[in-house]
């Protein structure tokens, strides 16, 4: 394999590497879930008087394009 890679370049990334899917077909709801906690734009103010931004976690089901989401 490492004489492939060093003389061959071409031939070792079209053999030896992994693809990676790019469709969804034959996927079944709940097969593959992304889940990410971005930081929503908004400024909160607290009761003390400082100011907090609320986060929402979000799952997004690959198969489905569901989108889950809850503010915190």
């Amino acid at each position: 394999m490492l004489a492939m890679h060093d003389k061959g370049a071409r031939q070792f990334f079209d053999r030896m590497l992994p693809r990676t899917c790019r469709h969804r077909e034959g996927l079944q709801p709940m097969d593959i879930v992304v889940g990410d906690v971005p930081p929503i734009d908004i400024l909160l103010t607290c009761a003390d008087g400082s100011t907090a931004t609320p986060r929402a976690i979000a799952w997004l089901g690959v198969a489905t394009r569901r989108l889950h989401a809850a503010l915190v």
